[in-house]
């Protein structure tokens, strides 16, 4: 038996290639339709575990897993100028009403509950250090820069004082490549020669994979030609 189908496939060569090619490409092109590429944490998780379903409750109140951290740096200064503060709150204004963006869960130093507490003469004060108006004399700015220093430098702003940091969280089901071309209009719109917009996460590098598939897909083809050459200089077959 194994000998008379050996026999056949190299009669009938051509025919064998035809049929196996159909075999192959009919159930491909059903795949491909099905096939999403897109990573959705919560597909890829145990269905029915106590952690999933808590992780599904409380995923939105708390998030994590597309945390995104945007710096926003002054290259001539530090941050306490209101021309810097002008430009960061549009961008973080920008990130927070983003329709992907879950708002309970961003952080920037211009939101209401980014607050100072002091404490004098018996009592405690809690305001917002930024909101709802930016400082605009040197008195109101130096109170920003000691809320800052008592609560926020290492947090929000950096050490040595020249960058603002915005946190925002994404949605599972954001377009991530949506997301990448969000923030580069942001720094095309932004950056110049006193300002740099730096941004970092797991929406920003699903991004950059999704939009390079193209690319990929190119990639492969050509290494199955390239393999195929090397197979028929090798064996001539």
């Amino acid at each position: 038996m194994t000998s008379k189908l050996a026999a056949f496939v190299c009669r009938k060569a051509g025919l064998v290639v035809i049929i196996m090619t159909l075999l192959t490409l009919i159930p491909a092109y059903f795949i491909y339709k099905g096939l999403s590429l897109t990573v959705v944490l919560e597909e890829m998780l145990p269905i029915g575990a106590k952690n999933v379903e808590l992780f599904e409750r409380f995923g939105p109140q708390f998030g994590g897993a597309n945390t995104t951290l945007i710096e926003v740096k002054n290259k001539q200064g530090d941050i306490y100028s209101t021309e810097f503060l002008e430009k960061y709150k549009k961008i973080a204004d920008d990130v927070f009403y983003n329709p992907e963006t879950y708002r309970p869960l961003s952080q920037s130093l211009v939101l209401r509950k980014t607050k100072a507490i002091s404490g004098s003469s018996g009592s405690v004060d809690v305001s917002a250090i930024l909101w709802p108006d930016l400082p605009r004399d040197e008195e109101s700015m130096q109170k920003f820069r000691r809320a800052v220093n008592n609560q926020y430098r290492g947090f929000l702003v950096s050490d040595d004082e020249t960058s603002a940091m915005i946190i925002a969280d994404f949605k599972d089901t954001a377009n991530f490549e949506q997301i990448l071309s969000f923030f580069e209009g942001i720094q095309a719109e932004m950056e110049d020669d006193t300002l740099s917009i730096h941004v970092v996460g797991r929406p920003i590098l699903l991004g950059y994979i999704y939009r390079s598939l193209d690319s990929v897909f190119l990639i492969l083809v050509v290494s199955l030609l390239i393999i195929a050459v090397v197979l028929y200089l090798y064996f001539r077959t």
